[in-house]
C-alpha cells in the first residue's frame, strides 16, 4: 500500500487552524515498508506545557490505523509509527495525519498529507 511512496518527499498541509499557542511544525513522513510509516513532527504548545501527539492513516472509509498517543514536553519532536493491518483494503485517497492535543482528544492542530 505504501511501498510506492518510499523515498518520496510528501508535503503536509493544515487541516485545522491551530488553537492559540499550539501547532504541529516540521512534519515528515518516512515510509518503512508496504504497511508502515513513521510520522515525525515538532509539537508546539504553551511554554512549559505538555502536549500529546497522535498520528493516523485514513482513507474514504475512515481511520485505517493509528499510533499510540505520546505525551511530551511542548517544543519537542515526536516520532509516531503507524502500521496498517494486512486485512485492510484501500478505498479512495489515503491520508497521513498528525495532530497535537491536550488533554487527550482535545485537538489543537491537525495537518495531513495525501499518500495516494
Amino acid at each position: 500500500m505504501l511501498a510506492q511512496l518510499k523515498n518520496q518527499e510528501i508535503p503536509f498541509i493544515e487541516s485545522v487552524t491551530p488553537a492559540d499557542g499550539y501547532k504541529v511544525e516540521d512534519p515528515h513522513i518516512e515510509i518503512i515498508d508496504a504497511m508502515s510509516a513513521l510520522l515525525s513532527a515538532t509539537l508546539v504548545g504553551p511554554d512549559g506545557s505538555k502536549v500529546i501527539g497522535r498520528a493516523w492513516i485514513s482513507d474514504e472509509d475512515g481511520t485505517m490505523a493509528e499510533s499510540e498517543p505520546t505525551e511530551i514536553e511542548a517544543g519537542n519532536s515526536v516520532h509516531l509509527k503507524v502500521t496498517i493491518p494486512e486485512a485492510k483494503t484501500l478505498n479512495g485517497t489515503m491520508l497521513a495525519c498528525i495532530r497535537v492535543e491536550y488533554p487527550l482528544f482535545d485537538t489543537k492542530h491537525v495537518i495531513h498529507a495525501e499518500l495516494s
